[in-house]
């Protein structure tokens, strides 16, 4: 299995920062493809987003280039425990630098926080470590779902029987996160592990890519322009930029960032060839 990635990011009309990050990593191996898409969304309503968003991305990318090598040589191509592995190892990373963000803040006088959704592609197997609002979706010819749960004031009160789905969209507190690495004392991320399904499209977004747009919109775009396109990095680059564009002339301000992956069907050997 083969995976073609390819991501975009715009900062907000009349934003002076954009305080999205993203990382795209995908590395060539003797047990096949495995691939990193990362999405952090600084908060805006705190100092420093965008140092929060860049740590935790940076955080990511480097345990792909230094701690990954040594997971897949130690347990081989056995997905269940590897995917395991990696989890527990995410588990701590965020862990980790929620506590080194919350005590760097405090020494500054500070506030700052970022969303972080990773998703991780080995085999036929997926990993999601979820913490906010960014969200993962997966896009295929039978229609779309979110993977993810938003960790928000709204969607904890929708559950609870508080607030229906439709008073959640115009809530006041809409936007208001529950979970948030550097701003949560207790950080409870979610972790999915799944099975890839062929042909699908995974993409990982920050809320404001997604907010104006419906996801059979985003599923649309993606595979129209794989029907005009021979080249599936082409083809992804068009429909994202296409989505953003949408998004901004509907009236979007909010920093806009996605990634997606495509699955394809070859082999190869350990090799880091896009970030």
């Amino acid at each position: 299995m083969r995976f073609v990635c390819h991501g975009v990011s715009f900062a907000g009309q009349s934003k002076p920062v954009n305080q999205d990050a993203y990382c795209i990593k995908r590395a060539e191996t003797t047990w096949g493809d495995m691939a990193l898409l990362v999405v952090c969304d600084g908060m805006g309503g705190l100092e420093k987003g965008e140092i929060a968003s860049a740590v935790m991305v940076q955080a990511f990318s480097r345990w792909f280039q230094e701690d990954l090598p040594v997971l897949a040589e130690q347990l081989g191509a056995t997905e269940e425990p590897f995917m395991a592995a990696v989890q527990n190892q995410w588990s701590g990373l965020l862990q980790r630098f929620n506590l080194r963000m919350i005590q760097y803040a405090q020494s500054q006088g500070i506030s700052m926080g970022t969303t972080c959704t990773a998703f991780f592609a080995f085999g036929q197997s997926f990993l999601v470590a979820h913490v906010g609002d960014t969200r993962v979706y997966c896009l295929h010819s039978q229609g779309e779902c979110c993977i993810t749960t938003d960790q928000t004031f709204v969607h904890q009160e929708v559950a609870a029987g508080r607030l229906t789905a439709v008073e959640a969209l115009t809530h006041p507190q809409r936007n208001a996160l529950v979970q948030c690495v550097g701003a949560s004392k207790v950080l409870n991320p979610q972790m999915v592990q799944g099975n890839l399904e062929p042909h699908a499209l995974y993409l990982v977004c920050s809320d404001g890519f997604r907010q104006v747009l419906a996801p059979w919109e985003m599923n649309g775009a993606l595979r129209q322009e794989a029907l005009e396109c021979g080249n599936a990095s082409e083809y992804l680059a068009q429909g994202l930029e296409q989505l953003a564009r949408m998004a901004q002339a509907r009236g979007e301000r909010d920093d806009m960032t996605a990634v997606v992956l495509q699955l394809w069907d070859t082999e190869g050997s350990w090799e880091v060839v896009s970030c």
